[in-house]
């Protein structure tokens, strides 16, 4: 039928579940670069339900592996936030990735978004101590890790 998939995920389901968090908090899932500088506030913080952090993070394994089945006879290319978006250093290596991918021309690629200033998830969950320590004693630990 002619359909190539580009298929976009997180490695770190925890970050992928806070981010959704926070921007649906917010009412807010993009940043632009502007002269006045990013609008997002530092000061935001979220309260995080620990076992429902740990239902999201079992049913977004689940949808994963079901996306993995359905996509195993199809022509799909995986790009990961964290090794192919994260940087916009690597922006344009993952756009000609993709542009292979599909058949088409490489074109230079530039954006105006830019990602939201938390780096660590301390600084956005206001329980973070809690819900790390219930992370700690599950298979989803390794999670706490990549922060």
């Amino acid at each position: 039928n002619g359909w190539k998939i580009i298929y976009l995920s997180r490695k770190n389901l925890f970050r992928r579940i806070i981010s959704a968090k926070v921007a649906n908090s917010r009412h807010q899932w993009l940043y632009h670069d502007s002269k006045s500088g990013s609008d997002y506030s530092t000061s935001f913080k979220i309260h995080v339900d620990g076992e429902k952090l740990l239902t999201s993070l079992e049913k977004a394994e689940i949808s994963e592996l079901k996306d993995k089945a359905l996509l195993e006879q199809l022509p799909y290319i995986e790009i990961f936030y964290e090794d192919d978006l994260l940087k916009a250093e690597q922006h344009q290596k993952t756009a000609d990735k993709i542009f292979d991918f599909l058949g088409v021309q490489s074109a230079p690629i530039e954006t105006n978004m830019v990602r939201t200033p938390y780096q660590n998830l301390a600084e956005v969950i206001e329980n973070y101590d809690e819900i790390a320590a219930l992370l700690s004693k599950t298979k989803y630990a390794h999670y706490l890790e990549e922060d």
